[in-house]
């Protein structure tokens, strides 16, 4: 497998296991599976990072 694929192949990984993780996908969702690093990127800044953000303001 070239590189690049690897490497795309294993954040999108991380990224889906972040986001069953936190809670915003159910493991059995098989729709998150089909999502682009794209939009899963743009899930992971907005429930995750986004979040945390939020967290450390308030505190």
């Amino acid at each position: 497998m070239p590189l690049l694929r690897e490497a795309v192949e294993k954040k999108r990984k991380f990224i889906i296991q972040k986001l069953i993780q936190a809670g915003v996908y159910k493991p059995t969702d098989q729709e998150i599976n089909s999502f682009t690093l794209s939009q899963l990127e743009k899930d992971y800044h907005y429930f995750i990072l986004r979040g945390q953000n939020l967290k450390t303001k308030n505190s």
